[in-house]
């Protein structure tokens, strides 16, 4: 794309770290939504919007430039910031805690291990007869899909899904220990507990911003100084 374009490296990096600047906003109001609504339809969604906005990426490039790359950019993060809070709120419903350490570390590593497999993928297609968007119109195509798969095919707790067997279902609940919501809620938590989390939520906070300075740092700013 850069050759073809002739774009300069400031434009590059406004390119790659646009995604981010949308990345963060959802990132709170996602874990909300998730808990109180469904995460299996915010995910279902936030993977569909994200595909057809990947499909349109090159179009953008060719008619209107950098500049609509970059708003498009910052609308895919800005979906894709509900992907995170909406795992590990599905994996609170359907992982037993005596699994729940093995499976985590496979469902947190795969997006790393997806990373692997699909850039010397993404660097084949582009030099493959077909150019570059062929590599956003298969990523694209193969996100829609799975979008689809999963909103008609999953769910947000065992109890919910059409066709989990009824022994996986008692396993799953009888491990997770189900609590009628209205009696959990109206016991109140010992002042030990209450410390605890206003540690960790300002350890969240601490990540958070962590996390922010470490992406403008690496992605903003020119050269990745300051």
């Amino acid at each position: 794309m850069n050759q073809e374009f002739d774009w300069d490296s400031k434009t590059n990096s406004m390119i790659l770290s646009s995604f981010f600047w949308g990345y963060i906003v959802t990132q709170l109001p996602s874990g909300y939504i998730a808990n109180t609504r469904s995460a299996q339809k915010l995910l279902s969604c936030g993977v569909l919007v994200s595909s057809l906005l990947n499909l349109l990426i090159p179009v953008l490039a060719v008619r209107y430039g950098w500049t609509a790359v970059v708003c498009c950019r910052v609308a895919t993060g800005l979906t894709q910031g509900c992907l995170f809070p909406c795992v590990q709120t599905l994996m609170s419903k359907w992982v037993p805690p005596a699994e729940r350490a093995r499976l985590g570390s496979f469902v947190m590593n795969a997006g790393t291990f997806g990373t692997v497999i699909t850039m010397p993928l993404t660097g084949a297609l582009c030099a493959s007869r077909f150019g570059w968007p062929s590599a956003f119109y298969i990523f694209g195509v193969c996100g829609i899909a799975w979008a689809v798969l999963f909103f008609y095919m999953g769910s947000d707790m065992p109890s919910e899904h059409p066709t989990i067997c009824p022994n996986e279902m008692r396993y799953i609940d009888g491990s997770l220990g189900k609590l009628d919501k209205t009696s959990a809620e109206s016991v109140e938590p010992p002042l030990r507990v209450r410390i605890v989390k206003i540690d960790f939520d300002q350890l969240a906070l601490i990540l958070h911003g962590l996390n922010v300075v470490f992406l403008f740092r690496k992605h903003v700013s020119p050269g990745g100084r300051f």
